[in-house]
């Protein structure tokens, strides 16, 4: 039997080809970066979609797409609220997503179509964090009962909360 080595020649070289793309989180009304980067590819990048699957459209559905020369073309909703922010010409297909709603959260596809080996994708996951309601001079009554009290005890407290 020959070897591996001997039948495929001294020089193995395996490339994976690989989609890189990070899960995000942003505080409501707030920008979001979502990162989408192909590696280890030398075929020819025909276009970069992106589709969505949100708490307002459980279903998936194509939004944004990128041509050669990063060129964009918008569908389904977002409008002007989506930026192309990566380079085609580099296989970054990373995009911004301006003033996040609470139905925007939900999970991001993005997909490198390319000539010769087919779609590769990845799905990023959007996390969209409600902002903190203030409160001021409330009152919160803490009651505690143990049997080692003869009576109910009741602490009355105010507290202010400060946020930005």
């Amino acid at each position: 039997l020959l070897s591996l080595r001997e039948h495929l020649g001294e020089y193995l070289h395996v490339k994976c080809v690989k989609v890189i793309g990070n899960d995000a989180t942003v505080i409501y009304e707030e920008n979001i970066t979502l990162s989408c980067q192909l590696t280890d590819s030398d075929d020819q990048l025909t276009r970069i979609i992106w589709k969505k699957k949100t708490r307002e459209n459980p279903e998936e559905k194509f939004f944004f797409s990128i041509r050669s020369g990063d060129k964009t073309e918008h569908s389904n909703g977002l409008g002007n609220r989506v930026q192309f922010i990566g380079n085609f010409a580099e296989k970054n297909g990373s995009i911004q997503l301006l003033r996040m709603r609470l139905l925007d959260e939900g999970i991001y596809t993005c997909i490198f179509n390319l000539i010769n080996s087919g779609p590769f994708e990845t799905n990023i996951n959007a996390t969209v964090f409600g902002m903190m309601a203030c409160l001021c001079n409330s009152n919160v009554q803490c009651v505690v009962n143990h049997k080692t009290l003869g009576e109910e005890l009741v602490l009355n407290y105010t507290i202010d909360i400060h946020c930005k």
